[in-house]
């Protein structure tokens, strides 16, 4: 099943209300590991919240019950009124959540969106989906989950611990998250995406670019067929220090 195939389900997914069927319980599954399903599906969840919670808010007249059973057949004109009025109300309503959900999910598609989007997973500390210590097998991991395994790293940063990786996707296409040990407790992320991913005419230096996004350094770079994101609690002295043979032979 792929992300489409889950949102296709997921979009009528209602907790609580039917036991889900094995086709919902995998796109449920998918959803809790892959980042950009798991957003669109929060924003979904929430979106039809507060659709419920609007609809709840709307009175119940006091004496319904009393004109069902005496089964009158007969709507006073003001009432029809008032029921229109609502109904034209519920729609600008659900038209106006829809649009506020729109906007607040729309990504840019460049390397700027998907910067951003990477480094808000390594300010959260985004779980990993493998620990381990083994760069090969952190590797082969990837390799069958089909994210970028040609990967080519700076001298430092291979030498760091490894801590093990996660498979991420962004606009659909798989990116590898390596994760590095540092002093302190600190991680050390770097994102591996193809460069075919991007938007065509957009292209990255091969040298290292540095830059501070919501509060960790970053340095970025292309080398081969896939751009680099590097991201960690450092100082830039000591992130440049990582991606120095790459900035001197590049």
């Amino acid at each position: 099943m792929d992300n489409h195939q889950a949102k296709q389900l997921l979009i009528d997914y209602r907790p609580g209300l039917a036991e889900p069927t094995r086709e919902m319980t995998e796109a449920l599954a998918l959803a809790e590991r892959d980042p950009n399903l798991n957003e669109w599906f929060t924003g979904q969840q929430r979106f039809h919240g507060s659709i419920r919670s609007q609809l709840r808010a709307i009175e119940v007249p006091a004496d319904l019950k009393s004109q069902i059973l005496a089964g009158r057949k007969t709507t006073p004109l003001w009432r029809k009124h008032l029921m229109l009025y609502a109904a034209a109300a519920a729609l600008i309503l659900f038209i106006g959540l829809e649009t506020m959900w729109l906007e607040q999910t729309r990504e840019e598609i460049s390397f700027a969106g998907y910067q951003n989007r990477m480094i808000g997973f390594a300010v959260r500390e985004y779980r990993m989906d493998l620990l381990s210590e083994d760069p090969k097998e952190i590797r082969n991991f990837l390799a069958e989950r089909g994210a970028p395994t040609d990967y080519v790293l700076p001298s430092a940063v291979e030498s760091l611990p490894a801590m093990g990786g996660a498979r991420l996707s962004w606009q659909g296409k798989p990116v590898s998250m390596l994760c590095y040990k540092l002093k302190a407790n600190e991680i050390a992320y770097l994102f591996v995406l193809n460069e075919t991913a991007l938007p065509s005419g957009e292209v990255l230096s091969s040298m290292p670019e540095f830059a501070t996004i919501k509060g960790l350094n970053t340095a970025r770079w292309k080398r081969g067929s896939n751009v680099y994101l590097l991201a960690a609690p450092l100082p830039e002295n000591e992130l440049r220090g990582l991606v120095q043979d790459f900035s001197a032979s590049l």
